[in-house]
């Protein structure tokens, strides 16, 4: 499965001069949490952009990044067939961030975070639902040669290990000049 088509482009005009002008384009990327809200420690989940990267608790996955573009917007949806299921004191968060050093290894350690808490959930809004939920709009920077690394982190409480995958589509966002 290729989770990197892109499902969504459009070109807008935003202004510009008689010499030039300003387009903005959008598309999406996507990527699967493997193991959604996993009880073992950290409690971290990395979003997996490429498939299911084997073994899951030794290999994470990241996405480099070609030109300079924006986040806008990260929608999560649970995809199981069976209800999602929390403690009540189940609390999750996802944030979106780059590799402080491209050459270092993708985990919790070599973080930088560009927005935290972009998307929350806790037990009223997940458990046995087949929950889905948007982030507000935001305009997250990136420039070329980041490596975007997107992480959940169970906050609180626990929900059971098992198969449970959550799909992650990301709104992207990169402005063109036309002279």
């Amino acid at each position: 499965m290729n989770n990197n088509n892109y499902f969504y482009s459009k070109f807008s005009t935003l202004g510009g001069s008689s010499s030039s002008l300003q387009l903005n384009y959008q598309y999406n990327i996507s990527g699967i949490f493997v193991n959604f809200g996993q009880t073992s420690s950290p409690n971290i989940d990395f979003l997996d952009f490429c498939g299911v990267l084997s073994p899951t608790t030794t290999n994470n996955s990241a996405f480099p990044i070609l030109h300079s573009c924006f986040i806008k917007q990260i929608s999560i949806k649970y995809l199981d067939t069976t209800a999602f299921q929390c403690s009540a004191d189940w609390t999750y968060a996802i944030d979106i961030c780059k590799l402080t050093s491209n050459s270092g290894v993708v985990d919790n350690s070599n973080l930088t975070t560009l927005s935290s808490n972009l998307i929350t959930l806790n037990f009223a809004e997940a458990n046995n639902l087949f929950f889905k939920k948007e982030s507000s709009s935001v305009n997250i920077e990136l420039n070329p040669q980041d490596i975007l690394v997107v992480k959940g982190t169970e906050l609180s409480g626990s929900s059971p290990v098992g198969n449970e995958e959550v799909m992650c589509n990301i709104l992207m966002e990169q402005q063109i000049i036309v002279n």
